[in-house]
Order: structure tokens, then sequence, then C-alpha cells
């Protein structure tokens, strides 16, 4: 008979391997999730103004990203990270707000931080 810790220990791996291996779905580029940055109310003339629209942009970023986010461990796979870096370069340029572009393009690292 199997003993329980050992069962434990199968079905945890198994569960684990099955987040790990799951396909992730993929889209069309007019298929792809979105989410709406409002910012009608910031100044986009002032640092302030621009540092929280990004802010916004990147926890936009991370809703829409989410289902690329690891299971199961705490470092980013390459999917999320990648799937992040494009949502957020692609909200900074249909925003169009030379300002926003200097904010990003000084960042240099173009690495998500929220």
């Amino acid at each position: 008979m199997i003993s329980t810790r050992l069962l434990v220990s199968i079905i945890g791996t198994l569960a684990l391997a099955s987040a790990l291996l799951a396909p992730h779905a993929t889209y069309a580029d007019d298929q792809r999730p979105t989410a709406a940055v409002r910012y009608g109310d910031l100044n986009l003339d002032t640092r302030a103004g621009v540092d929280t629209l990004f802010r916004r942009i990147q926890v936009a970023a991370q809703e829409v990203c989410q289902e690329y986010e690891p299971r199961g461990t705490f470092a980013a796979s390459a999917a999320h990270q990648l799937c992040m870096r494009n949502a957020i370069s692609d909200a900074v340029r249909n925003v169009g707000s030379p300002a926003l572009a200097a904010y990003y393009s000084e960042r240099g690292d173009h690495r998500p931080t929220i």
C-alpha cells in the first residue's frame, strides 16, 4: 500500500508539472487581451503625471499578462517578461506623449516593476 506521504508527494508533483507544462493561449494581434488606462486626469507635462501614468500602464500590463505568470515559482517566465515588455512598450507608443516616451527610454532596462 502506498503511504499517505508518498501519495501526497506524487499528487503535488503532478499538480506542479501540469501547471508548469500547461499550454498558454495564443492570440492573433486583433484578439489579444487589452486593458484601458485612463489618464485624462493627469498632466503629462509634469514628471509626476508621467510617473503616475507609467505606473498605471504597468498595472494594466500585469493584468493583461497574468495568464503568462509562472505557477509554482517566484521566477518570472520568459513568456511573462515578453508579454509585459510588449504591453508596456505598445502602451507608451499608443499614448503618443514625448514626455512618456522619454521617461520610458530613460529607464533603460525596460523591465517591468510594480
